[in-house]
């Protein structure tokens, strides 16, 4: 059974905005939040995925160790 991950709340989004330097009047920081919480509902998902027995690969091969 997966753990369930708390919702991010407004004001944790607000901080974390803050500290990126992203500024803007109300309606603004609302839509990116709204689009925040979505994104991060579709990403649910991956969470779940049982990677036992997988080891990290590199996607691009200019990053494999000894390269």
């Amino acid at each position: 059974m997966t753990e369930q991950r708390p919702e991010m709340s407004k004001e944790a989004f607000l901080n974390m905005a803050a500290q990126l330097g992203l500024e803007g009047d109300n309606e603004r920081m609302q839509t990116l939040f709204e689009e925040t919480k979505g994104s991060l509902a579709r990403a649910a998902g991956v969470f779940e995925i049982d990677t036992t027995g997988y080891a990290p690969s590199p996607i691009n091969p200019q990053f494999e160790v000894g390269a």
